[in-house]
Order: C-alpha cells, then structure tokens, then sequence
C-alpha cells in the first residue's frame, strides 16, 4: 500500500510591522548565527568551546522562531525557519565531524533565514492591508510586542 503525501502550498504571511523594521531585526539574528557558526573556524576550537557553542545555538534558534512569529501574522515562517532534520540512531562522531555536522546545521538555519529575509518584499505589511481595506479603516493596527517592551522601559 502506497501513501502519497500532498504539499499544500499556503499564501504568504503578511507582516505584523513595518518591512524596514522586519528586515533590521532579520539581520541582526542574521549576523548573531554567522558569528555563532564561525566561532568553530577558531584554531584552539575546543570540545568545552563545542559544548557552548551547541547551548548558544539552541537560544539562537528559540530566540529566532519566536520573533518569526511576532513579525508575521501566522507562525509559517517560524516553521520554515524551525524545521529539524536528525538522524535516526546513535552513532559515534569524532570531534571533527561533530564540528563540521554543527556548522552544516548553522547553515542550514541561516539558509533557511536567509530565504525569509529575501521574500519580505514579497509579504504585504498590516499597514497596507489597513489602508486598502475599508472594514480595517477604523482600527488601529495591533502594537507589536517590541513596542510595548519599549514603552514599558520608558
């Protein structure tokens, strides 16, 4: 018996704040990973410095998918960006290629975040839904949670 698995193919998110915004905030987690993942290029590259560097990644990681979920109106960018890929079984790596299955892993996520990034010139931002549609005219946008964490330090 075969099972034939169908891909649905959902419509763009649209964003939650303005673009400029989106893209900033992009590009910082954007930086933050590279800078992560090229910390095991260092030459006195540890097993304690792997350790560290795997416990930073998974914050990273977290950190990212959730503000995926607030600068887009639904979590599908957040589960591009999360989607894991594993293998089945234990098996025994050397350093070396515990090392290199860290970066491949690093690459992986900054791929994916890097095609996110290149697509928010394609999503439409809450502001322009707001202004085209006359049921919307009335309300106010939603306040982002990076604006109430601003006005809440002010």
């Amino acid at each position: 018996m075969s099972v034939a698995l169908l891909s649905v193919e959902l419509p763009l998110p649209n964003l939650r704040v303005p673009r400029e915004e989106a893209k900033r905030k992009i590009d910082a987690r954007l930086q933050i990973g590279r800078e992560l993942r090229d910390r095991t290029t260092k030459l006195m590259f540890s097993q304690r410095d792997l350790e560290s560097a795997r416990a930073e990644k998974s914050k990273w990681v977290n950190y990212t998918k959730d503000l995926l979920e607030l600068l887009f109106d639904n979590a599908s960018m957040a589960e591009e960006f999360a989607v894991r890929y594993g293998q089945v079984g234990v098996v025994a790596h050397s350093f070396h290629q515990d090392v290199d299955q860290f970066r491949e892993s690093m690459d992986d996520y900054l791929q994916r975040l890097e095609s996110i990034h290149e697509r928010l010139d394609l999503m439409k931002s809450w502001k322009s839904q707001f202004r085209k549609s006359p049921a919307l005219r009335h309300q106010r946008p939603p306040l982002s949670l990076f604006r109430i964490a601003q006005m809440t330090e002010q």
